[in-house]
């Protein structure tokens, strides 16, 4: 047997990015375990997929000597603590645990999380956190950008149309309303670019006043780097790009997949002249370096960790949440 397949893969919840990032799996390993609770036993999916209703259920069916090389948690995030501690408390047999963004909606949790993380790397148990835009390389292209120019305006706009994902019980981030969905991408290429850390929050505007469910854009600053967040999740066109202004007037701009009429899987890199496309398969770059052990330190829960505090910073700014 092809030896990059012979590995098993544990995935615990099979919604709307669970069905996506299983079949990424599936390119890279043997099998994949499905604990879901909603799922339908007569739905047909792969004879390399096996289902359960829970993880009592797949812990009464595995042997002793099983071994899953990842868990793979996409639960909504309200529960991520919960399937944290029955993984880790009931020693489960695996070695590294990555969990979907964001990390946590719950600022009591998060200090949950860390200590489990904390207690249970001692006996070599790794977690981390998924955000595939640490992997992008059109984010990797702007960043040397960034690295050789004195950059004056930043703007990140993640914005799509989540009102049909929601009808077909997509995830609703109730806690965090639109900063618990495409937020913590931008925050993440604010952390790349070495920015977050900095990185003051001056002014929340909502799309509808007294409502975080819509669509939000923030004006903040870092480094000197005037900084707009803008993501609306009613927007009738998807919109993932960065646009970097210098202080020279000179312009660029990074665009994400799924660029508008483009093949997918592609990100690109424009200045006021040229264009540059990248392949850019960042979920398949997640899988591919959590299975052989080389994800950047990006993906630490201490990193993912700081975008959950900045989180529930922009969520306060304007009082419609109690601080912690």
């Amino acid at each position: 047997m092809n030896k990059k397949l012979s590995k098993r893969v544990l995935m615990v919840g099979f919604g709307t990015m669970g069905r996506i990032m299983l079949k990424k799996w599936l390119n890279y390993v043997e099998n994949v375990d499905v604990v879901d609770i909603n799922h339908d036993p007569t739905e047909k999916i792969s004879k390399r997929v096996q289902f359960y209703s829970s993880l009592e259920k797949l812990n009464q069916a595995i042997s002793p000597s099983f071994f899953y090389d990842v868990v793979y948690i996409c639960v909504p995030t309200d529960k991520h603590l919960q399937i944290i501690e029955e993984l880790l408390i009931a020693e489960y047999p695996f070695k590294k645990i990555l969990i979907e963004k964001p990390l946590t909606n719950d600022i009591h949790a998060l200090n949950k999380i860390n200590n489990l993380v904390e207690k249970y790397s001692q006996v070599g148990i790794q977690v981390f956190v998924q955000e595939q835009y640490y992997l992008s390389s059109a984010l990797e292209a702007l960043e040397i950008i960034c690295g050789t120019n004195e950059i004056i305006q930043m703007e990140i706009e993640m914005s799509k149309d989540r009102t049909l994902d929601e009808e077909k019980g997509r995830f609703k981030d109730t806690v965090l309303g639109t900063f618990g969905i495409e937020f913590p991408h931008m925050l993440a290429i604010l952390d790349k670019l070495n920015l977050l850390e900095q990185f003051e929050i001056t002014d929340v505007e909502y799309l509808e006043p007294d409502s975080f469910y819509s669509g939000v854009t923030v004006q903040g600053e870092s480094s000197g780097i005037n900084i707009i967040l803008k993501s609306h999740l009613d927007a009738k066109n998807i919109k993932r790009n960065v646009a970097i202004t210098s202080a020279t007037g000179e312009q660029w701009a990074a665009w994400f997949d799924p660029i508008p009429n483009f093949s997918r899987y592609y990100s690109s890199i424009c200045d006021q002249t040229e264009i540059n496309y990248f392949f850019d398969d960042m979920l398949d770059q997640v899988v591919q370096r959590t299975l052989s052990g080389q994800l950047p330190t990006y993906f630490d829960v201490s990193h993912a960790s700081k975008i959950v505090d900045k989180l529930f910073a922009l969520k306060c700014h304007k009082g419609l949440m109690e601080k912690p």
